[in-house]
């Protein structure tokens, strides 16, 4: 069951079946009638720029649709950012987040001018900044140091980036640029390398990741 729910938001996020999110919040009924069918379970899938909703279809004519409300961070102040005119929808894909964010979601039910009462808040954090490499060691080389890594799981990584500090203060400056998510290896020709310390950075064309620790002879 859960990989067919998984499947399936998938399958909206990449599709777009569910009208995207606007930017503004909407006005919703004020009226709120207990006997509206609530919304009490709610899953997300969640993207870098996406988040994917999924409820329990109702089926049903006593709704009319839906409304999706958010709020950003830790508010608690929901808003609608989308009516839903269809009382068969079951999926939305927001696309108005931005990455590395927390949001909270609401899914509320409406008929006419009434509303359904609360139901199942959900939290969730749009993906971002790429995961820190494992691993980073230097081994010392004649005239040079060899910098190795573990390479980066994260199928978005494209390059490294390598960077080289003194001892004595660590302002790291980046010494060079090492293509491929599978690359491994650099060697800094240098004269005195027992002087420097090096971290590593993973890349891809919009995120980093957090530098390594500091790796030295």
């Amino acid at each position: 069951m859960r990989k067919q729910i998984i499947y399936f938001l998938v399958l909206m996020i990449a599709l777009s079946g569910c009208a995207s999110s606007v930017l503004s919040s909407i006005s919703t009924p004020t009226q709120v009638n207990d006997n509206l069918p609530t919304i009490n379970e709610l899953r997300s899938l969640v993207d870098t720029k996406e988040v994917g909703l999924e409820w329990n279809p109702i089926n049903s004519d006593l709704v009319d649709g839906f409304y999706i409300l958010r709020s950003t961070g830790d508010s608690s102040n929901l808003v609608a950012i989308k009516k839903i005119d269809d009382p068969y929808a079951s999926h939305f894909v927001d696309t108005s987040v931005a990455p590395f964010t927390k949001y909270r979601y609401e899914v509320k039910t409406y008929k006419g001018n009434e509303i359904s009462k609360d139901g199942t808040i959900i939290n969730v954090t749009t993906s971002g900044k790429l995961p820190p490499l494992s691993f980073v060691r230097v081994t010392y080389l004649q005239n040079g140091a060899r910098i190795i890594w573990h390479p980066s799981e994260d199928e978005r990584v494209t390059y490294y980036e390598i960077q080289r500090a003194t001892k004595q203060n660590s302002d790291y400056k980046t010494i060079a640029r090492v293509d491929g998510r599978l690359a491994a290896e650099y060697i800094d020709r240098i004269s005195n390398p027992k002087e420097y310390e090096y971290r590593v950075i993973a890349n891809s064309p919009e995120f980093s990741s957090n530098p390594t620790p500091a790796a030295a002879l």
